[in-house]
């Protein structure tokens, strides 16, 4: 996952996030279209949809992550942020 291999490298980068939310922006125009076609729905369908669902939860913690790292008036300013994996 993209998003993981940032917070890995401490990259706390707008243009990262811009970059993370544009992937996700595809991806939540392409889901409804293969859903549409997808006539014989299996257990990879939910697992499809709960893989989106954490997509979409790990961009809204690294936007916060972001931001907070880059907010002059946080005192984690500049400071190493874990991701709840690390902590």
């Amino acid at each position: 996952m993209q998003i993981e291999q940032h917070i890995l490298a401490q990259s706390w980068l707008f243009a990262d996030l811009e970059a993370s939310e544009r992937a996700l922006q595809r991806l939540t125009t392409w889901l409804p279209k293969i859903q549409e076609r997808d006539f014989f729905p299996s257990t990879e369908t939910e697992a499809t949809q709960a893989i989106y669902a954490q997509c979409s939860q790990a961009l809204y913690e690294f936007a916060i992550a972001i931001y907070t790292y880059n907010d002059p008036a946080s005192p984690l300013t500049g400071t190493e942020i874990r991701s709840e994996k690390e902590a």
